[in-house]
């Protein structure tokens, strides 16, 4: 069967606009659901030389609250973790240092971070939020996070952070 080269190509657009933009899950990993956002910014962030937007705010967020209520983590460096703001980045008021309950996600841009080839690649930016595991919003019964900031390795030394602008 010979099949023209505009036949072709009207598949090859056909098929690949059908695929889907966030990354594939494992077998094993949670269903993406919807995460009441509290506070969640209504601006893009930038770190060093890359721009975050809303949607990547809120997916990075999203995965680490819905990773965190499951048991399950991701990379070597198993986020979401608790973060304990060494740095003393001015972070929300409602997020204070030394809480169990403030968490670091790696943020990508179009995604969200999902343990990477070898587990290495979660790059040097990070969303803060508060998610105690299995804390549900009172009206919709969601997972429930509240933002805390943006923040990066970048332009930072000795591996600390620094906030996004």
């Amino acid at each position: 069967m010979k099949i023209s080269v505009a036949y072709a190509f009207t598949l090859a657009v056909a098929f690949g606009s059908a695929l889907p933009t966030k990354e594939l899950h494992s077998r094993d990993d949670p269903d993406f659901v919807p995460v009441t956002f509290v506070d969640a910014p209504s601006k893009s962030f930038t770190c060093g030389s890359t721009t975050y937007s809303e949607t990547d705010v809120y997916d990075g967020v999203a995965w680490g609250t819905i990773l965190q209520d499951a048991g399950q983590t991701k990379g070597m460096a198993k986020y979401p973790h608790q973060f304990n703001n060494g740095e003393d980045l001015n972070l929300s008021s409602k997020c204070k240092a030394g809480d169990p309950d403030m968490q670091e996600y790696p943020l990508k841009q179009g995604t969200y971070y999902n343990g990477g080839n070898q587990n290495k690649k979660q790059g040097p930016d990070r969303v803060v939020y508060l998610h105690k595991q299995g804390e549900t919003d009172p009206v919709e019964n969601l997972p429930q996070a509240t933002f805390c900031g943006v923040m990066t390795h970048t332009g930072a030394s000795d591996n600390d952070f620094v906030l996004c602008s």
